[in-house]
């Protein structure tokens, strides 16, 4: 039997309403396009999802897996690997927020030589629809967490997106461990690959069934997320950028006592002296320190580097100030308490800005 182009992998848990609407799209977008078979990988829902699954298999290509009970969205997606045959390997969701009407469009890129093609909501012509302020806020400050830690993902716009195509290659011999539902962040750490394409779609609305989202997804999230950095080395980068920000912070105040105390200068004009002091101090020990022979790419000039690392810098001290108002002024929060939180979203910022734009590494 002729292997499918595309195994399209579905974890499901309590989908059977979605389900058969889903599978007709699936068919309606790939029967007049390329061959397929659609793997059910489901975690034994109450619902009775997969009796529904291998119902639809006597009419579409489906192989139905039934596991023993609700073990995760990531290791679903690993076991519906192990039993794909496609040239190509997807993974999408069954409560009808990805579209797969746009399915055509991944295998183009993918078949055009890309290893990983990942449906983007964050690329020019993606959207997401109906989304509060509180779930935007908690993905944009996960997408920005991501980056900062996983240098695999800084230069992609969606890297938690759960629907992607990948070429069989990229993950053939690969240990993959994720925790959580976050396996493309898995797959853009340990993978085989070089291209990375993004298409952009429409994130729907959910069909029938509630989110699986929760406390507990979160936490995984974060798990993995501090694992992944822990593998790559990037925990103990800013780690030691925050051992440098400390003792910055005690160069700060001895260049003002000194000014302030010996010379006599204004307090406004020592404090500019200091912070500078402190910056160049921080600046200085980073490169020796933080990149630890590194290569940068670009400014090559450290000049240059100090210049826009200066620039960032005075970014975080704004962002201090301004979570140092808010929490005590807005919040009644302790002043000191208030300084601590700024002073870590500071330190934050100085440091994803500056590894992403100061110090590009190769």
């Amino acid at each position: 039997m002729e292997k499918p182009v595309l195994s399209l992998i579905i974890p499901t848990y309590n989908e059977r309403e979605n389900l058969p609407v889903l599978v007709k799209r699936i068919h309606d977008a790939l029967s007049g396009y390329c061959s397929y078979e659609i793997i059910v990988v489901d975690d034994n829902s109450p619902d009775e999802t997969w009796k529904v699954a291998e119902e639809l298999s006597k009419q579409y290509p489906i192989k139905v897996v039934k596991r023993k009970g609700k073990l995760g969205l990531s290791s679903a997606v690993i076991e519906g690997f192990k039993h794909a045959s496609g040239e190509f390997l997807g993974v999408m969701d069954a409560d009808l927020q990805h579209p797969p009407e746009i399915l055509p469009n991944l295998i183009e890129e993918a078949k055009n030589g890309k290893d990983i093609v990942i449906a983007s909501r964050y690329i020019k012509g993606g959207k997401i629809e109906n989304w509060g302020l509180k779930r935007k806020i908690v993905s944009k400050g996960a997408r920005f967490l991501t980056k900062v830690l996983v240098p695999q993902a800084r230069g992609i716009k969606d890297p938690l997106s759960g629907y992607f195509i990948i070429r069989r290659d990229v993950v053939e011999d690969v240990e993959l461990n994720p925790v959580g539902y976050k396996i493309l962040l898995e797959i853009l750490v340990k993978g085989k690959y070089e291209d990375v394409s993004e298409v952009p779609f429409t994130f729907e609305t959910r069909g029938m069934g509630k989110s699986k989202l929760n406390l507990g997804e979160y936490t995984n999230f974060l798990r993995h997320l501090y694992r992944l950095s822990e593998t790559v080395g990037e925990v103990m980068k800013l780690v030691r950028y925050m051992v440098i920000s400390v003792l910055a912070l005690f160069v700060n105040m001895f260049f003002f006592f000194i000014l302030t105390n010996y010379f006599s200068l204004n307090y406004i004009y020592s404090s500019i002296l200091s912070l500078e002091a402190m910056i160049l101090f921080s600046f200085a020990l980073s490169e020796i320190w933080v990149l630890k022979g590194e290569r940068v790419k670009r400014p090559t000039n450290p000049v240059l580097r100090a210049l826009k690392y200066n620039a960032f810098c005075f970014g975080g001290i704004l962002i201090n100030i301004g979570v140092l108002c808010l929490f005590t002024n807005v919040f009644d929060v302790y002043y000191f308490v208030s300084n601590f939180f700024g002073s870590i979203g500071a330190v934050i910022w100085n440091y994803a800005m500056n590894i992403w734009l100061t110090w590009k590494t190769r």
